[in-house]
């Protein structure tokens, strides 16, 4: 359990890593798409398509990688919870632990409806 939380907590600084450095979108499954908001502000996916605002594949990719992370996050709670019920960790440990998990997840989240409304995508 030890390991799945080390691998699932410092995934969360990868994907905030790729998310700072990238690409043009070529290793984006969604790559040769634009984001794009339709005039009633739900997202799709096309060349244009809702005649709204795009955004490139760049920005995409960014929003998708710190959403991994944020999921990441998650699980990582998970498995800090398993721990503590499992008295694999103190409640010292699991607060402190916990705490900077919370924090992480608030950043992403945070970065994340930034980059959304800054595109007008919220």
């Amino acid at each position: 359990m030890s390991k799945q939380v080390l691998k699932s907590g410092t995934n969360s600084g990868a994907m905030v890593r790729e998310a700072a450095y990238a690409g043009s979108g070529s290793d984006f499954i969604l790559h040769h798409f634009w984001f794009c908001a339709s005039r009633v502000g739900s997202p799709l996916l096309g060349l244009g398509a809702g005649g709204g605002k795009c955004t490139k594949p760049k920005v995409v990719q960014y929003i998708h990688k710190l959403s991994v992370g944020q999921k990441e996050i998650n699980e990582t709670q998970f498995w800090l919870e398993v721990l503590f019920a499992t008295e694999y960790i103190s409640i010292k440990q699991f607060d402190s632990l916990m705490a900077d998990a919370v924090e992480i997840m608030k950043l992403l989240t945070s970065s994340i409806t930034t980059k959304k409304k800054n595109l007008g995508l919220l």
